[in-house]
């Protein structure tokens, strides 16, 4: 992979506009500093006649990927492998810009860091603002949107989160589950446009549904508290929950199997029940 603008700025320890002008303007930059670019240059092989090429064209070879938060889960890790598949063999850098929380964000608006250094913004799974995308666009350059808003986007593709949580609620009923509950990691409903469509549609969708109920539950990243419920379950209990559950198997099957009075197994079901949604809920 070619070494970027910021490759250099960050090995010399530099800002990317020092880079610039260490190679177009060198008499506005120490010695001192010029030759801490140069050596970082030479070490990643950046090239002076890709500069030129950069400061000629008035482009600047690198996109920018806008995510609203501070670390990278799966579905961006994916996003950034099929940018860089593209974005690399065209002859282009992608930068990634995270947006972790509210300050980050203020910032990033006011300041528009990607203005003139980019030559177009990808926004991915980002609630971002009306008023945002109006702001992203006075940089007169391409604005992509992924998986977000459409309106006021260049181009944009995109889940239908609400529809796929449908689809899910509506089958489970088919295979025996009426009472569901949805397990997701905690986030900033100003932050994860996916994630806060994927939780109202799962609502929505059992608020449909006659017979059905829908409960929510948000946990931190790294968080297992089924686990740790199921765990705290005798065994017999848990045999029983996970059998009714999982299985589906109706309780005077799961008496037949554990061989037990189906009144035993009813009341110890009941009993794990109630155990599950103290722990749960106070988790």
């Amino acid at each position: 992979m070619k070494a970027s603008i910021e490759d250099v700025a960050r090995q010399a320890g530099v800002s990317t506009a020092t880079v610039s002008r260490a190679f177009s303007r060198p008499d506005m930059v120490s010695a001192k500093t010029r030759a801490k670019v140069m050596e970082a240059a030479q070490q990643l092989d950046f090239s002076v006649s890709r500069m030129a090429g950069i400061l000629k064209s008035g482009r600047s070879h690198r996109v920018a990927l806008l995510v609203g938060s501070s670390k990278l889960d799966w579905f961006t890790s994916r996003i950034i492998e099929g940018l860089n598949e593209v974005l690399r063999s065209a002859g282009y850098d992608l930068v990634i810009q995270p947006i972790g929380d509210a300050g980050a964000r203020e910032e990033f608006f006011d300041e528009l860091p990607v203005r003139g250094n980019a030559d177009a913004v990808i926004v991915s799974s980002f609630a971002i603002t009306p008023a945002e995308i109006r702001r992203l666009n006075t940089t007169r350059i391409p604005l992509i949107g992924i998986n977000t808003a459409s309106q006021g986007f260049t181009a944009s593709v995109g889940i239908d989160d609400k529809a796929g949580i449908r689809l899910i609620v509506r089958h489970l009923p088919t295979l025996g589950p009426r009472n569901l509950l949805y397990l997701y990691e905690t986030f900033d409903a100003t932050m994860g446009f996916s994630s806060h469509n994927r939780v109202t549609g799962f609502l929505e969708a059992c608020s449909e549904l006659d017979g059905v109920t829908g409960q929510t539950m948000d946990m931190q990243a790294g968080d297992d508290p089924v686990d740790a419920a199921l765990t705290a379950l005798a065994d017999d209990e848990r045999q029983i929950v996970l059998l009714h559950a999982v299985t589906g198997l109706k309780h005077r099957e799961i008496a037949q199997v554990l061989n037990m009075p189906q009144a035993t197994e009813l009341s110890k079901y009941s009993r794990s029940v109630k155990k599950l949604q103290k722990m749960l809920y106070a988790s």
